[in-house]
């Protein structure tokens, strides 16, 4: 009997951990309606680009669909999520929405997108676009130095830039 216990209670730690573990999972259905669809929009977003694109120099499709997503109350989740999940661009946004809030996790999220997308070649090309210029990265040294410098260099200013057009939004939008 205290054998058939033991085994009924390793059981019960083995599968009850296990749920935990899936239930731990991002679920789009804590953010709200025009954040999941923005949120699925980054999911499988396949160019990188920040700041005015094209010939018009409109923001991307990725960028707008960034912007709704920060200001959802369940955003770190969702970019977290992306950093893991999504495409390699998805994971870019993800780690620059970290960055926007100023989220202790950032490291931490790099080194899982890292570990992903950068530890051996791979098939993924990273697609980027600055003004009318797409740039692709396709080899892992290309990859490697590009978001190597935009985490050095850009992803800071871009994201100070961006959070204090939220805030001053925000302030405006208090006033009204």
């Amino acid at each position: 009997m205290n054998d058939r216990f033991r085994v009924l209670v390793l059981l019960t730690v083995v599968f009850g951990l296990y749920g935990f573990g899936v239930a731990q999972s991002f679920d789009e259905r804590v953010l709200g309606e025009r954040s999941r669809q923005a949120y699925r929009d980054l999911r499988t977003v396949e160019i990188f680009a920040i700041g005015g694109v094209g010939y018009s120099g409109e923001i991307s499709s990725g960028e707008a669909a960034l912007d709704i997503l920060v200001d959802d109350k369940e955003s770190v989740a969702g970019f977290k999520d992306l950093v893991v999940t999504g495409t390699i661009e998805a994971g870019l946004y993800g780690l620059f929405g970290l960055k926007i809030l100023g989220c202790d996790c950032f490291e931490a999220e790099f080194d899982k997108f890292s570990n992903r997308h950068l530890k051996s070649e791979s098939a993924d090309v990273l697609k980027f676009q600055s003004g009318c210029e797409l740039f692709p990265a396709e080899v892992l040294t290309d990859k490697k130095l590009v978001i190597g410098e935009m985490m050095k260099n850009w992803f800071s200013s871009m994201a100070r830039a961006k959070e204090g057009r939220r805030q001053t939004k925000k302030i405006r939008g208090n006033q009204s």
